[in-house]
């Protein structure tokens, strides 16, 4: 089948040529366009270069022999690459080489790739891209995505971005824009591998529905978010934000629980008075994350944490020299007196008791003014 397209250039070519061979005088090179796709059938590596279009990858579509994809210094994307790697079989694809300059729609760009293992779009100018919905939805094998430094300050729909990809460990969104961006529903829905969430550069003020935005992160613990995140007041649908999730925490101690909204309620940083399930870090500073209470920073506050804080104590009062990170400063001292010590351990052991113990949701502030 890959040969096919050849073989009518080559006999279009052989007309054409004998049309005008009688013609005294003229002398004709043909000479065929240079392909934009090659596949090494040894390797298993389908190489891109120059201009191509979705057509250009038909052959190679569901094809288990492509193991991997790689775009040579060169390669243009074309506009409209919505759909444009969708069911590739390959384990692999590095696109840091390709100009994508002018694409305007990614939509569904990866999309059902079951086979995808690893992905470079490093340096990839996606400054006109709009849509970028549905991009890597399906994708089961991915467990990382590094998405840091893409340029989305023209997108509007982001909805469904990583809709299910459920091996997904760790996605990289340091520095994404999302100021222009309407819809954001789905766009985590069913990644039930992912433990944590930096969306500390999320500004959401144009957004206009957040569905099922974390639903079915059922593994998800913390949600990093800056002032920059607020929910704007006319959300025209912000339901089921927080369906099956019942291991996330917000950075103040509030737990998840049935009692509490699952729409975008709590989608909001938790703090003293305002519940939600959002941990602060500052929008671009490096400021230190931190779980109050998590000395072991697994996103789970339990008696480990309580008997490590213990532990450390024990070795100030012994007079000996204690390692920790700074993060695990700021977890330990949950009193916020400036100081380490058995009280600090008690608390979180208490905490552990109430929230996963006896099942009564409680949040630090109860504590501390016990």
């Amino acid at each position: 089948m890959k040969t096919i397209k050849y073989i009518l250039c080559t006999a279009a070519a052989l007309v054409f040529a004998g049309n005008f061979a009688a013609e005294p005088g003229l002398s004709l090179a043909v000479s065929a366009e240079a392909a934009s796709v090659h596949f090494n059938e040894a390797t298993g590596e389908l190489t891109l270069q120059g201009d191509f279009t979705l057509l250009d990858l038909d052959d190679y579509r569901w094809d288990e022999s492509v193991k991997s994809v790689v775009a040579e210094k060169g390669t243009v994307l074309p506009e409209d690459a919505s759909e444009l790697f969708r069911f590739i079989k390959a384990e692999k694809i590095d696109l840091s080489a390709a100009d994508a300059s002018h694409v305007t729609n990614m939509s569904a760009f990866f999309r059902d790739c079951d086979n995808l293992q690893s992905v470079n779009i490093q340096g990839l100018n996606t400054a006109a891209v709009t849509d970028m919905s549905f991009f890597a939805a399906g994708c089961g094998k991915l467990t990382a995505l590094d998405l840091h430094g893409l340029n989305t300050s023209a997108v509007t729909n982001m909805k469904y971005m990583l809709y299910h990809c459920k091996g997904l460990t760790s996605v990289d969104l340091a520095g994404i824009d999302t100021s222009a961006v309407t819809d954001i529903s789905g766009m985590f829905l069913g990644c039930e591998a992912l433990e944590t969430l930096d969306l500390s550069s999320f500004e959401i003020g144009a957004v206009q529905t957040m569905r099922g935005l974390f639903g079915g992160c059922k593994s998800l613990k913390t949600i990093w978010a800056s002032d920059k995140w607020q929910v704007p007041e006319k959300l025209s649908d912000g339901d089921m934000v927080f369906y099956n999730t019942g291991k996330l925490a917000g950075g103040n101690g509030t737990v998840f629980s049935d009692q509490y909204p699952t729409d975008a309620t709590f989608a909001r940083i938790d703090r003293e008075g305002t519940p939600g399930y959002f941990t602060y870090k500052a929008a671009g500073t490096g400021e230190t994350a931190y779980l109050k209470g998590d000395f072991d920073g697994n996103g789970i506050i339990d008696a480990g944490d309580a008997q490590n804080v213990l532990n450390v104590y024990a070795e100030i009062v012994a007079g000996n020299a204690v390692q920790m990170t700074d993060a695990q400063k700021l977890a330990s001292d949950v009193s916020g007196d400036g100081a380490i010590d058995s009280a600090d351990a008690q608390l979180i052991l208490l905490y552990y008791v109430q929230n996963s113990v006896a099942g009564i949701p409680t949040e630090w502030d109860d504590l501390l003014q016990k």
